[in-house]
């Protein structure tokens, strides 16, 4: 059920194509925002020129240049952080979404599942990454299967530690300038849809019967619409 709904999750993600590329768009302007704010050029070593020059009139007039370029520029770094603010909420958007196909195929609870088993896989991925890093600074060789150095970090992280890591899961609110739900607030959402899940699950092995196409029309039967 978490592997399906965790597909499902990222099928509608695909399928989000307006949300993606207004995304772009908001964030190229952006970058335009920020070269503006913080790029420097031939004008700007002029303007300073100017205000150190010894002639009372031209240092008169670089410094009302500079002060104008210094007031341009924090207009758009204030453009900027709305514009970052407006992306990263656009992005939450539709990680909300996904979110709710991933619950109403999988169930909440699965989901709930889900975010948990990731929450320890992320700490035992940070733990692997640093054996990774000793070992290729020894001997240069890198492991040959790295999920399976990862799960054993896993095993190896003691029921202590463990316990820690799941109930401090949900305390990290949502940010304002970040493009994805917190923890806390995913399992909050998916107690509140209390969805029990629709999926079926088949014995067939996935080279005769792929969970992708299961999965597809799952989706397609809850909300009506092909991804």
């Amino acid at each position: 059920h978490q592997f399906a709904g965790w597909i499902a999750h990222e099928f509608v993600l695909f399928a989000q194509v307006f949300g993606f590329r207004l995304s772009y768009l908001i964030r190229r302007v952006n970058g335009l925002f920020a070269r503006g704010a913080y790029e420097r050029d031939e004008w700007d070593l002029m303007i300073e020129d100017m205000a150190g020059s010894e002639v009372t009139w031209f240092m008169v007039l670089g410094l009302v240049a500079a002060f104008a370029v210094g007031v341009s520029r924090l207009l758009l770094k204030g453009l900027m952080v709305v514009g970052h603010g407006l992306g990263c909420f656009l992005l939450r958007q539709m990680e909300y979404d996904a979110d709710s196909y991933e619950i109403k195929l999988a169930g909440s609870a699965s989901f709930e599942a889900t975010v948990r088993r990731l929450h320890i896989l992320i700490a035992a991925t940070v733990s692997a990454a640093k054996e990774l890093g000793a070992g290729w600074k020894q001997s240069h060789q890198l492991p040959d299967d790295l999920p399976a150095l990862i799960l054993r970090h896993d095993a190896r992280i003691p029921e202590a530690k463990r316990t820690q890591l799941e109930d401090t899961l949900g305390v990290e609110p949502t940010g304002v300038f970040v493009s994805h739900p917190s923890n806390g607030d995913g399992m909050w959402r998916a107690r509140q849809a209390d969805e029990q899940g629709g999926i079926v699950l088949y014995a067939t092995p996935a080279a005769v019967f792929p969970i992708s196409f299961a999965v597809a029309t799952q989706v397609q039967w809850i909300g009506g619409a092909t991804l």
